[in-house]
């Protein structure tokens, strides 16, 4: 994780580009489907599974996984600035009544 503008941001992944892009279109809904529907005949748990997603782009299940670890950090950080921020924002309202009334 790197200190970007005072908070903390998770590293992106050092993924493809083309890889990448379709991961952002796709959503982490059909790419969870998408890995659990992967199989490489043998097991569907290899890292090195080839999925194709349709376009002639091929990625490895690795990728994929990665991309999603990665959001998923991304979306609970913003779950907690979120938190952080209504708080604050109840604090200073319940002072700013108390200094009215006070």
């Amino acid at each position: 994780m790197k200190i970007l503008a005072g908070t903390i941001w998770p590293k992106r992944p050092n993924l493809r580009r083309e890889v990448r892009e379709e991961c952002e279109l796709h959503g982490v809904g059909a790419l969870r489907g998408l890995l659990v529907r992967s199989t490489n005949g043998y097991s569907s748990t290899g890292r090195n599974t080839s999925i194709d997603f349709g376009c002639g782009i091929v990625a490895r299940r690795e990728e994929i996984q990665e991309w999603l670890k990665w959001k998923t950090a991304v979306n609970d950080l913003r779950v907690k600035t979120g938190v952080v921020a209504a708080i604050a924002a109840a604090v200073f309202s319940c002072l700013t009544l108390g200094l009215i009334r006070g």
